[in-house]
């Protein structure tokens, strides 16, 4: 039987606590699970949550754990779609590259968090059709549910954007700050200017005056 882990938030080090809106609470749960990117498949380390309305189920399932090593039965699996997932967080669960090969070399650790680092701050997010790919990783106990995992269509203008980001200077790979800072600039200059947010309207302030 598929079994999954309960585990701590790495945060709090709590088992369970109120999701951002309140309205309910989480449990977080871990496994090893197998993800597919573009046809090829990855073994990792899956992180999934279950979400529950009462506080007393919550401390109903993680004292049902206890008597069996922090284990429960049941599964993770990743649910992408267009559309973001909560709307007081619209960055939750955006998904951003995280590549493990670029022009067919194979990058560090240290460069994937770097690429990633840099599409965030570019507002550079996977997607398709042209809407930003948004993940959610939940537990479920039906053995029967499978993942459905979108493919993004934008890997050109990504791949395009990583090659600004990633050079060589003596064997060892840089950061193009300058090419980060203009992709931003753009980005937040395409937001109309009636819907950019306080924040959107500071970094903007900020970077035009550099």
């Amino acid at each position: 039987m598929s079994k999954v882990q309960i585990v701590p938030n790495k945060k709090t080090g709590k088992l369970y606590q109120p999701t951002t809106n309140g309205k309910f609470f989480r449990v977080q749960v871990a496994a090893n699970g197998t993800v597919e990117r573009d046809g090829f498949f990855f073994r990792q380390n899956q992180i999934g949550f279950a979400y529950y309305q009462n506080e007393d189920d919550c401390k109903a399932l993680i004292e049902l754990a206890k008597g069996n090593g922090m284990q429960i039965p049941g599964k993770i699996v990743y649910l992408d779609q267009l559309v973001p997932i909560t709307e007081e967080a619209t960055e939750y669960g955006k998904q951003y590259p995280y590549m493990f090969r670029h022009n067919g070399n194979e990058l560090t650790l240290e460069q994937r968090l770097q690429i990633q680092a840099a599409c965030v701050t570019a507002d550079m997010p996977l997607m398709q059709s042209g809407k930003a790919i948004y993940r959610k990783k939940i537990y479920t106990t039906d053995l029967s549910r499978a993942s459905v995992i979108l493919s993004p269509d934008n890997l050109d203008d990504v791949n395009k954007f990583i090659g600004t980001i990633l050079g060589t200077s003596n064997g060892s790979t840089v950061t193009n700050a300058a090419a980060i800072r203009e992709q931003r600039l753009a980005a937040l200059k395409a937001i109309p200017k009636a819907k950019r947010t306080a924040e959107e309207k500071a970094e903007l302030a900020e970077l035009i005056e550099d």
